[in-house]
């Protein structure tokens, strides 16, 4: 057993060389529905050099903690993400692919949410059920200048702390356009409230136990040290049934 106390630290130490990973393309075996998968290989150079420059900088910059962490595994590119307490994400783990399109950094890279039970579920107005994440970073959402993508200045760790502290966040029925002006409200806490119990039931159905059932080979060995060494706090699951 881990106490309450430990888990950061034990949590930290075990998963902290599991956070970044690279592959070979050619040595990479696809044990997943990628859904930017190719057999081709990339025809583009220059655009490669940025691109490895910003894994570099991921490698140090990455969060990870034991109630929320990101963990990447480069090769179209594919990231892990698991959510904060205090959210109806919470436990959960979120898989998705990203594509650095052979025009970055000058067109922002394309990311898809794969853990959708099938094209079944919506766990945010940001998150469709057929993966698309709509951000004003990535061009997907209408936003202020300041938010697009700037082929100068924005990165790939930019788009994960904004799907991060953006999308996965306490109260995501608030990002539904027009809804903000119910924040604080009788109507709007109660709206909010029942889209958290939604979310949390198909966190818990398809970010964790499809998850555990049926883990991504990329990520199995992260997926397994998560919920072991968080099995106390995700017995917390029951509440949400």
């Amino acid at each position: 057993m881990i106490f309450v106390a430990d888990l950061e630290s034990v949590y930290i130490s075990r998963l902290k060389d599991l956070q970044f990973r690279t592959c070979s393309f050619k040595s990479y075996q696809c044990g997943w529905r990628h859904h930017y998968w190719t057999n081709d290989k990339p025809k583009f150079a220059k655009e490669v050099v940025t691109i490895f420059k910003e894994w570099t900088a991921l490698k140090s910059s990455l969060p990870i903690s034991s109630s929320t962490s990101i963990f990447v595994l480069c090769i179209s590119t594919y990231y892990l993400f698991s959510r904060p307490d205090d959210t109806p994400y919470a436990n959960g783990c979120f898989l998705f692919d990203i594509l650095f399109p052979e025009t970055y950094p000058l067109v922002p890279p394309k990311v898809n949410l794969l853990t959708t039970g099938g094209c079944r579920v919506r766990f945010n107005p940001n998150l469709y059920n057929t993966g698309k994440v709509c951000l004003s970073l990535l061009g997907t959402w209408s936003g202020e200048q300041g938010e697009k993508w700037n082929s100068r200045s924005s990165t790939i760790l930019q788009v994960l702390v904004s799907i991060q502290s953006l999308i996965f966040h306490e109260q995501p029925y608030f990002n539904e356009p027009g809804y903000e002006k119910l924040i604080g409200t009788e109507k709007g806490v109660k709206a909010s409230n029942d889209y958290n119990k939604e979310v949390r039931r198909n966190c818990v159905s398809i970010a964790i136990l499809d998850v555990l059932t049926n883990p991504p080979p990329d990520f199995e060995d992260v997926i397994k040290l998560h919920f072991s060494l968080k099995k106390e706090k995700v017995t917390q699951v029951r509440a949400y049934k």
